[in-house]
């Protein structure tokens, strides 16, 4: 990690030097590659949404290259562990804050959803709807059946992340080999 970064940093340095200039030659392979490394990590930065002095990380950059460093090893090491942690932080924040809209989100669905016509609840909280009764006009089958179904399996935003339906074939499955919630 602690190399990965360091590497991050320094391809990115060269780059932010590199953006000092008016305009690049590009035609030659090596400017090209240089330059396509810097964009990489750039975008790689972006994705990850740090948040960094650029000018500080150029000269970063090229004072690593000289061997000229500003800082000693030990304070290299702490002001990446201090980013470290401050990062982890704020993305743990950023994640505990999307997983309570969430929570709140699947609540929501779920009390709309059960008050729909045909949608019942197990007492699991499992919420399913029979779109069309089989062969035994809806009798249901024992833990040790075999059961063939077309089944869509969605999100709380209707987003469909795996279908029988849209494979264009059913599935069978004995009820004692899958979960409680399947074989009510």
């Amino acid at each position: 990690m602690k190399n990965t970064l360091r590497l991050l940093m320094t391809t990115t340095l060269a780059a932010t030097a590199a953006l000092a200039q008016d305009k690049l030659d590009l035609t030659a392979e090596k400017t090209r590659a240089s330059y396509a490394i810097g964009a990489d990590i750039a975008n790689s930065m972006k994705r990850q949404s740090l948040d960094l002095d650029n000018k500080a990380l150029a000269a970063g950059l090229v004072d690593g290259m000289s061997g000229k460093l500003q800082l000693k090893d030990a304070e290299l090491e702490k002001a990446m562990n201090d980013f470290k942690t401050a990062l982890m932080a704020k993305r743990q924040a950023s994640q505990a804050t999307a997983a309570t809209e969430n929570t709140k989100k699947g609540t929501d669905f779920l009390a709309a959803n059960a008050k729909k016509e045909g949608v019942k609840t197990t007492a699991s909280g499992l919420q399913y709807k029979v779109m069309k009764a089989g062969p035994d006009g809806g009798k249901s089958p024992k833990a040790t059946d075999t059961v063939k179904v077309h089944y869509h399996g969605t999100l709380i935003d209707g987003t469909v992340f795996d279908s029988s339906v849209q494979r264009g074939e059913p599935i069978s499955f004995p009820l004692n080999g899958v979960t409680k919630t399947l074989s009510m």
